[in-house]
């Protein structure tokens, strides 16, 4: 039966089995003897000796976790002191609190990244009832722009100072059109449209892009102040 206490101090280990505590405390009381000239080797529980050897049980206890701790460690929502470095590897931001920061990583760690329509707008549906994803028609789609990758060079050895062409390739079938609707004005949450970009960001491949809008039509340059930015002008 668990002990509380010095021995267990909550809210580490509660019920069950000895704590890890107790167990070094009772092998380092057992050690000493049971009985000299019928009077107890050890000093009584409490007592003033009785409490250096709950400090020594308390220290080597703990060492003898670092190795459990250690393998914990290697599971995301197990991890603590190993947090920090799940959330700069994912690119997770962190969260309020320990176990938001574990189920933050966690879903991060064993995402499935599945580039396709019907799952992106499952996903995107997910944060905000109102985004959508729209298809382009072929007969008003970009389908390619010729155009050299870097220009030509002046010598054989040429190879520096290359002049790389903007859009060699281009094709609007490697461009997501994202739809939010219903936001307030037409400005969606700043909260929720991060929450978009690192979802596509993360999901679709390096070679796709995306744009966001709010309507059909296309947009001008400015922000916040234009209301030609987030707002399709038709």
């Amino acid at each position: 039966m668990a002990a509380t206490g010095p021995l267990n101090p909550l809210p580490h280990h509660v019920g069950g089995h000895p704590s890890p505590t107790e167990k070094v405390y009772r092998v380092m009381r057992a050690a000493v003897g049971r009985v000299t000239k019928n009077r107890p080797a050890a000093g009584p529980v409490g007592g003033l000796e009785d409490t250096w050897r709950v400090s020594r049980a308390r220290t080597i206890a703990r060492v003898l976790q670092l190795q459990e701790l250690a393998a914990l460690q290697a599971f995301p929502n197990r991890a603590t002191v190993h947090l920090p470095v799940y959330e700069e590897q994912l690119a997770v931001p962190r969260e309020d609190t320990d176990e938001q920061r574990r189920r933050a990583v966690t879903a991060a760690y064993t995402a499935k990244l599945e580039a396709i329509i019907p799952t992106i707008r499952a996903k995107l549906a997910a944060i905000d009832s109102g985004i959508d994803v729209l298809t382009m028609a072929d007969d008003y789609a970009t389908v390619f722009q010729f155009g050299q990758a870097l220009a030509s060079r002046t010598t054989p050895s040429d190879w520096g100072g290359r002049v790389a062409g903007v859009m060699p390739n281009f094709s609007t079938h490697f461009v997501l059109l994202v739809q939010w609707l219903g936001a307030p004005s037409g400005i969606p949450d700043p909260e929720k449209r991060a929450q978009v970009e690192r979802y596509l960001n993360s999901t679709l491949p390096s070679w796709c892009d995306y744009t966001i809008q709010n309507g059909a039509g296309f947009y001008l340059d400015g922000y916040n102040d234009s209301r030609l930015d987030l707002t399709a002008f038709n």
